[in-house]
């Protein structure tokens, strides 16, 4: 016996779909749209599609998909742990703001405003907003958006079923970045309840952030007036300065109420009055350094020439200049850069320099070993 080859098959198949009627040839034509329509709206292949929509009968196979389409609190293409979910454990990578008062509004804020940046929903929960926009839902498109007279895809022709497979790409880009700002908005809102400090009871009962922090705004924020007059007696507080063991922690704390204080344009701030007053709080440990700033702020405000305050250090700088200038005192004082004759031991027996790089004849040496004359005698003559 004889077996029929692939090709006398689909020769067969071509012929046999030829001699159909026209009506049931629609008819199988239309059923083939429809499996295919299905493959390609269940197909995982769908997302690397989306710039593309026409191009995704390359990528798929004409049998239908057996997974469904995956229910709205679970995520098909990503992991349901947002990012943002992290954020209470990845926030120990800088010094967490707890809102423990009103001293603490300013700063807090700006650390939940700059994790909901990153995620993309600051607009939706800003608390100084007046019109926040609305998350929303997408909506899943359906036939009837093509054609009015259609009642779902396998009504539809080659031309329609492109245009719905379009809006379908169009509605899964919708969904991913509506489910995305979904977790993090539930993320934020458990930031919000582990740093709200003493405040915990009053967000304790509510699920959704921008209701936490509309309640924390109107509860704790100060007034302008309060926060600029907290601002300026920090930084009025920190021109005493410490002693010289703990000047790095004070520099660092001044820049702070500086950097507030500018933020806030405070009128103690402008110019070189920072400068100035940096000079004066540490002229009472490093007067040599303040007499020479001072002196040259002087000269310069002497020689009057244009724009010449730019060319006198601000006041981060001066105090980032004071900084490594106390830093290269203190190395230079510690035993093992210090250069004087007296640092180094001497022999008891000889009362010289042991530095034998420097007193090359000291008893010990081999030239004493071997004979040589007593180096206290050579001294000697030579002083003679």
């Amino acid at each position: 016996m004889y077996s029929l080859g692939p090709s006398f098959v689909v020769t067969f198949i071509v012929i046999v779909l030829l001699c159909l009627p026209s009506r049931v040839f629609r008819r199988y034509l239309r059923q083939l749209f429809k499996t295919h329509l299905k493959a390609v709206l269940d197909s995982p292949h769908l997302d690397a599609s989306l710039g593309a929509p026409l191009s995704v009968y390359n990528q798929i196979t004409l049998s239908p998909s057996s997974t469904p389409l995956p229910p709205w609190n679970e995520s098909y293409s990503h992991s349901n742990k947002h990012p943002m979910m992290s954020a209470p454990a990845d926030m120990g990578s800088f010094e967490t703001v707890i809102l423990n008062g009103p001293g603490d509004w300013r700063r807090w804020m700006a650390q939940i405003q700059r994790l909901a940046s990153e995620n993309g929903i600051w607009p939706l929960v800003d608390p100084s907003a007046a019109d926040k926009p609305v998350l929303t839902r997408p909506c899943e498109p359906k036939a009837s958006q093509v054609n009015p007279e259609a009642e779902g895809p396998e009504d539809l022709n080659g031309y329609e079923i492109h245009k719905l497979e379009f809006l379908y790409s169009a509605y899964r880009v919708q969904r991913m970045d509506f489910e995305k700002k979904e977790r993090a908005l539930s993320a934020l809102n458990l930031v919000v309840v582990k740093t709200v400090g003493r405040y915990y009871n009053l967000v304790a009962g509510q699920q959704d952030v921008v209701a936490s922090l509309a309640l924390l705004k109107d509860r704790v924020q100060p007034s302008d007036w309060a926060i600029r007059m907290e601002a300026r007696n920090r930084y009025r507080a920190l021109l005493r300065c410490p002693d010289m063991s703990k000047i790095e922690d004070w520099v660092d704390s001044w820049q702070l109420a500086l950097d507030e204080a500018t933020a806030l344009d405070l009128p103690d701030v402008q110019g070189l009055l920072p400068t100035q007053d940096f000079l004066q709080a540490v002229s009472s440990i490093d007067p040599c350094f303040a007499t020479f700033w001072m002196q040259t702020i002087e000269h310069r405000a002497l020689e009057n020439n244009e724009n010449w305050e730019s060319s006198i250090p601000c006041g981060i700088k001066i105090s980032e200049i004071f900084s490594r200038t106390a830093r290269v005192n203190a190395a230079a004082k510690t035993p093992s850069t210090d250069l004087r004759l007296e640092a180094y031991p001497k022999c008891d027996a000889h009362k010289l320099q042991t530095h034998f790089g420097t007193l090359p004849l000291h008893p010990s040496t081999s030239s004493f070993l071997t004979g040589g004359e007593d180096p206290q005698l050579q001294i000697g003559r030579h002083a003679s």
